[in-house]
């Protein structure tokens, strides 16, 4: 059952309780259509009219049974849970085909699936068959945000206990009610951050403030929201040539072991800030946090990963100094051209092949330059002094001209866009995490 409130959001007690057929019922033939009409109206123009009519609908507390509304200012409103929890996507481009895709790729997860009351978003709404209680609703609800939600804009805001879901209309809303969720238990203790308010104060006056409570942000976003690599616009579908100076690329191990967990984090902490220099550092700290909890064997101790982390972060910020080697990078797969290793392996060692070629023709030429300045004989003995490369290598590109590797990027374009894997040897999409934790991520294979 969940609690339903008939004269809209600033309602605090609701008239009252509901079990899931009702609402679907009511989403179907919902009696205030032509407010929600008004309101999608509104919010396609860009009026913010929308806004004020929204609050007048009917709405639910599809996560609870309550006997007031505000559940995380007042627990005792709290009469117990639905076993449901509930999802907000905002802002679709085209919400019907987003809904074709969300049921499509989530319907054997979902309980429901309905346009949302703006009519620019989605509500879903997922049955649990584990037991909800305070204690584990935030870290189900990231589970299923991290776990089955991963690719999906997911409104934060609506991870409230005692969030309010205004009830749209939608005569084709998706309902399975033989659907429900086994949480994996034993992945919940990694999606529970306890809040934390650590405060530190340089002698310069800097601030360091690591808000690191659930209420805030969770722990996906946070990694979300950083960068892990010197940005790239890679156009191409799988492969492409571009000279990039200044290039960084973070290195994360699979396995972070006592005695090198200081160095690797001290690392990581610089990396992070260096390709991150305006995020607030929370998020760095989160990440840090993160890896600590997933691959350190065994983890540091928080109290000691919290004191390690404002130490590195201070002194970067007094010093300006940050612990960074760059590099020029010239060839960029697709992230999403989901090749196999062996494969980028294979296109990288040719262009890496071609590349070196090129440079050792281009200084051949520059030496034959320099000795024409100097009205010297041209022969392969005097352009091997000149080069200072070895004679066999001026003797095998005496007479190259430069390969233009346009054509053979183009080429290898075409052949692995188009490479059709047979059953047996398709490749899984890798997740976001997946692949931050694998080393294939942070492979430099290519130059």
């Amino acid at each position: 059952m969940i609690s339903y409130f008939e004269n809209g959001v600033e309602q605090t007690t609701p008239n009252k309780e509901i079990d899931i057929y009702e609402l679907v019922e009511i989403i179907k033939h919902n009696p205030k259509i032509k407010l929600i009409n008004e309101i999608r109206k509104f919010k396609s123009e860009g009026n913010d009219t929308y806004k004020s009519l929204k609050k007048c609908l009917p709405n639910v507390t599809p996560n609870c049974i309550v006997s007031k509304r505000n559940v995380s200012t007042n627990i005792n409103s709290l009469n117990g849970f639905s076993q449901f929890i509930y999802f907000d996507l905002d802002n679709c481009e085209n919400v019907i085909e987003y809904k074709n895709h969300i049921i499509k790729k989530y319907g054997q997860y979902l309980t429901i699936v309905c346009i949302s009351s703006s009519g620019a978003g989605l509500s879903l709404i997922f049955r649990i068959e584990n037991e909800i209680t305070v204690g584990n609703f935030n870290s189900i609800w990231l589970w299923i945000r991290n776990e089955i939600l991963f690719d999906e804009t997911v409104d934060e805001k609506t991870k409230d206990i005692g969030r309010c879901m205004f009830i749209s209309s939608d005569h084709e809303v998706y309902f399975n009610d033989s659907n429900q969720i086994t949480v994996d238990e034993s992945k919940l203790e990694q999606y529970k951050i306890e809040g934390c308010a650590l405060q530190h104060k340089s002698d310069k006056g800097i601030n360091i403030i690591l808000d690191c409570a659930l209420e805030s942000r969770n722990i996906y976003d946070a990694i979300k929201s950083l960068k892990y690599q010197t940005p790239v616009d890679i156009i191409k579908p799988v492969v492409e040539y571009k000279i990039i100076t200044g290039y960084v690329k973070i290195y994360i191990p699979k396995v972070i072991k006592d005695g090198n967990k200081h160095s690797t984090y001290t690392s990581i902490i610089h990396h992070l800030y260096y390709l991150n220099p305006v995020i607030e550092p929370k998020y760095i700290y989160l990440f840090l946090k993160y890896i600590n909890d997933r691959v350190a064997k065994p983890k540091m101790n928080e109290y000691e990963l919290e004191r390690l982390f404002q130490f590195v972060y201070q002194q970067i910020i007094n010093t300006g100094k940050n612990s960074v080697t760059t590099r020029t990078k010239k060839i960029h797969f697709n992230e999403n051209c989901n090749l196999k290793i062996k494969d980028k392996i294979k296109i990288a060692s040719k262009l890496n092949g071609i590349i070196n070629k090129n440079k050792s023709i281009q200084n051949i030429i520059d030496a034959k330059h320099e000795l024409m300045m100097k009205n010297l004989e041209i022969n392969k003995s005097a352009v091997t002094r000149q080069s200072g490369m070895s004679r066999n290598t001026v003797i095998k590109h005496f007479d190259s001209a430069m390969i233009d590797i346009q054509p053979i990027i183009d080429e290898l374009n075409r052949k692995y866009s188009n490479q059709k894997s047979d059953n047996n040897d398709k490749i899984p999409q890798k997740t976001f995490l997946e692949k931050i934790f694998e080393n294939d991520f942070y492979d430099d294979i290519a130059s």
